[in-house]
């Protein structure tokens, strides 16, 4: 067809369509006048504009946009979370962990709100172990951080998306306990899993078996049959229950604690407030409006012994130092600072051939000392102290990590305290600690001195000194700590002189023990709900919390804002020669300045309060 008979052949025509474009363009902006009308109108955009100009005339402020942006903001929809971006980070020890960006759509724009590096895997491998099985341990470690990250970009990115994360950790804990949990049953529904469960319960029940068989052959090769001491019986033993399984966790669990974590630090980052305070107004009932805060007592290491060292003395695995508790945190680290200086002084001088232990750091970030006996390691903190200028018990007071669990000797159920000296059986253990308090007032607590499955000895020990000495418990992958009431097995004997099969039995189940306080760490599947849960619990029931991280750290200047939103009674930092132990000890020391300048500070106690743990006992400061 010919272009000129597609345009109009006459005036008229032309007349005619120009006169329909304007009735179409004047009817469809009628249209759209009256839909902006109507949309401003429901949003109340006219009235919000006017109360602001009129606001803008009277302030007058030197930033009119900036006032305006703020203004508006109060009106904004709330942050809401878009995506989740994680990858592989090193961590101190070269291991591998998780680095988590959070993106958040805020005022309609995505941005990224905060990148967070987390310690989310918690090791259960003994200083004391193998090499084999260290080297299991970290390639299951790499293998768990590989899944988790998956987990992180693909499934978890979806279900959190749209997430409010200045008021919605709970919704988004839930969420991810409900996903692992979904798929440790998955797991456990599978044939393979069943099987494979089914397999090593039976071994680990002939395992027990045959090493109670071993223990009752042992003993009646050494004894004659007819043969009894002089009172016509002989002497019981006690057969240890067996250590507690290592706990197998879900592959990508790291990734729960993790991005529980990283979610709380966003919601502190869009509500412009410092972390301990995101935490703390988690809590449920809120707080008072005049809450005051009170500081944990930071636990540092001076010093490490043990086994790792080539000294004698194992029991004394960390020690560490902690202010009186009328001192501040700023006063305490020039007190301990000095107090390092005149200990490696006083080491130089007194034990030159130590000179390269002094330059050998542990992961806790300090050093470790071949002392031979525990009176030594004291009374050379001591006189460094009081070469500082500082009295034990007075200006400073000792804790002790004692990790009961790498120095028990359990084909013999002794406790290895000093190499090449003779064992203390289980009942000169609760004497030796008992004494040892005796001596020294200045050790107001000490770690972990039994294991768990030893619950009646932490009784007798907890009778003995807990009315002047914190006996504190870590054990950490059994959380959460139940302070429990322990029975005392009971010793009964055959006409061989052995246990009772059923008296063996009552033996093994003391897996439930009581303790002054609990040290307490974010592990693999404990999210910021759960801390804030378990924190809950315990407190009610007046005991201490040990607020500890891992031993590779980090962004370790978080457990000390975790420390504070918890209101924990400790702090283990660790040593002074690594930086992500110092993070720890600086972080605490700006809280304290920064809520001194806010009048939020609550007063120091004068005294240590030690919890009652008996009926017949009384609550003592």
């Amino acid at each position: 067809m010919d272009r000129t008979e597609e345009s109009p052949s006459t005036e008229e025509d032309k007349g005619k369509t120009a006169k329909s474009k304007y009735s179409y363009l004047r009817y469809g902006r009628d249209d759209l006048k009256r839909q902006a009308v109507e949309y401003y109108q429901k949003n109340k955009v006219p009235q919000k504009i006017e109360e602001v100009l009129n606001n803008l005339f009277y302030d007058q402020p030197p930033d009119i946009y900036g006032y305006l942006v703020n203004f508006f903001q109060m009106f904004a929809l709330p942050p809401a979370i878009s995506r989740l971006n994680a990858y592989p980070v090193l961590d101190s020890e070269t291991q591998i962990s998780i680095q988590i960006d959070v993106y958040c759509t805020i005022n309609g724009l995505e941005k990224l709100v905060t990148s967070v590096m987390t310690s989310s895997f918690s090791s259960q491998i003994w200083n004391t172990s193998k090499q084999s099985e260290i080297e299991t341990e970290d390639i299951e470690r790499e293998k768990s951080i590989e899944q988790a990250i998956t987990y992180i970009n693909g499934e978890l990115n979806t279900k959190l998306n749209g997430l409010n994360p200045t008021d919605g950790q709970f919704d988004v804990d839930t969420i991810l306990k409900d996903f692992f949990s979904d798929l440790q049953l998955e797991v456990e529904n599978q044939p393979l899993h069943r099987k494979a469960t089914t397999e090593v319960c039976i071994s680990e029940d002939n395992a027990d078996a045959e090493t109670d068989k071993d223990r009752r052959g042992s003993k009646q090769n050494k004894q004659s049959p007819n043969k009894k001491s002089a009172k016509g019986k002989c002497k019981s033993e006690i057969i240890l229950p067996p250590d507690s399984p290592i706990k197998k966790w879900l592959p990508g669990t790291p990734a729960l604690s993790a991005v529980s974590l990283a979610i709380c630090i966003t919601g502190a980052v869009l509500k412009n407030i410092p972390l301990h305070d995101h935490i703390l107004k988690l809590t449920d009932p809120p707080l008072e409006v005049d809450f005051k805060y009170r500081l944990p007592i930071p636990m540092v290491t001076l010093m490490h012994c043990g086994k790792l060292t080539s000294g004698k003395l194992n029991i004394f695995k960390e020690i560490m130092i902690l202010p009186a508790p009328q001192v501040s945190v700023k006063e305490f680290i020039y007190q301990v600072s000095a107090i390092r200086k005149y200990l490696v002084r006083m080491i130089m001088t007194s034990y030159p051939k130590w000179s390269v232990n002094l330059s050998t750091v542990s992961q806790l970030g300090a050093v470790a000392l071949p002392f031979d006996r525990p009176e030594y390691v004291i009374d050379s903190l001591l006189q460094a102290a009081e070469h500082a200028g500082y009295i034990g018990g007075k200006d400073f007071f000792l804790a002790i990590n004692c990790a009961a669990h790498e120095i028990l000797d359990r084909e013999k159920a002794v406790y290895d305290y000093v190499s090449g000296s003779q064992f203390k059986s289980l009942e000169e253990a609760v004497e030796f600690w008992s004494s040892l308090i005796r001596s020294y007032p200045c050790i107001c607590a000490i770690i972990d001195p039994f294991r768990k499955q030893e619950g009646f000895l932490w009784k007798r020990l907890c009778k003995s000194i807990a009315d002047q000495c914190l006996v504190i418990g870590d054990v950490s992958a059994e959380w959460p700590f139940k302070c429990k009431e322990v029975k005392e097995p009971v010793e009964k004997e055959n006409e061989s002189g052995e246990l009772s099969e059923g008296n063996n039995q009552d033996a093994k189940q003391q897996d439930s023990y009581i303790a002054s306080g609990q040290v307490f760490r974010i592990q693999q599947d404990t999210s910021i709900t759960d801390a804030i849960e378990y924190t809950k619990d315990y407190k009610a029931n007046g005991y201490h919390l040990i607020i500890s991280g891992c031993q590779k750290e980090v962004d370790s200047w978080i457990k000390a804002d975790l420390a504070v939103g918890l209101q924990a009674t400790f702090l283990k930092t660790g040593g002074l020669f690594r930086k992500e132990r110092t993070d720890i000890l600086n972080r605490l020391f700006i809280i304290e300045q920064k809520l001194m300048q806010e009048d939020r500070l609550a007063t120091l106690p004068n005294t240590w309060k030690y919890p009652k743990l008996f009926p017949d006992s009384v609550t003592t400061e």
